[in-house]
C-alpha cells in the first residue's frame, strides 16, 4: 500500500503560545506544520513549501495585514487553488465577505481549542483528496456523453 506524504499546513498565528499549541496539536495528527508569526513571512514561506493549507489566526494585533495576506493569495492565479483556513474568536463583517470565497473557510474558535481546528481541518484535507476523484467522474462522464 502506498503510503501518503503528510499535508503541508502554513500555520500563522501569534501569539507564540497558541502557535506552538495549535502546532503541537497539528503534528501529533501526523502532519507537517510550517509555522510563522508574520504574515511577509507566510508569503515567502507558501512560496517556497506550497503548503496543502493555509491557517491564519485572525485573534491578533495584524488582524487587518492577515486579511490582506488572505485577499493577495486567493487573487495569485498560481496560489489561490490553496484553501485558506481563517481562525477567528468571533465573526466580523469582513470575515462574511471573505468567506464567500470557495477556497477560505472561516472557523469560530476559542483560543486552545486545537480539537476543533484539527477536526476543521481534517474536513478540508478530505474535500481535497475526493476532488481528484470527483474531476475523474466528472471526465469520463462528459466521454461518455460524447461517444
Amino acid at each position: 500500500m502506498k503510503r501518503r506524504t503528510p499535508a503541508t499546513i502554513l500555520l500563522l498565528a501569534e501569539p507564540d503560545e497558541v502557535r506552538v499549541e495549535y502546532a503541537e496539536a497539528l503534528r501529533n495528527a501526523g502532519l507537517r506544520v510550517v509555522e510563522t508569526s508574520d504574515s511577509r513571512a507566510a508569503l515567502e514561506s507558501m512560496n517556497a513549501t506550497r503548503p496543502t493549507v493555509i491557517v491564519a489566526d485572525l485573534n491578533s494585533r495584524l488582524r487587518d495585514d492577515r486579511l490582506s495576506l488572505c485577499r493577495e493569495i486567493k487573487d495569485n492565479p498560481s496560489t489561490k487553488s490553496i484553501p485558506v483556513l481563517l481562525t477567528t474568536a468571533g465573526m466580523k463583517d469582513d470575515d462574511a465577505a471573505l468567506a464567500t470565497d470557495p477556497g477560505v473557510l472561516v472557523l469560530t474558535l476559542a483560543q486552545h481549542d486545537g480539537a476543533k481546528l484539527l477536526a476543521a481541518l481534517n474536513g478540508v484535507l478530505a474535500a481535497q483528496r475526493a476532488e481528484p476523484a470527483r474531476a475523474s467522474l466528472r471526465r469520463r462522464k462528459n466521454v461518455s456523453r460524447s461517444a
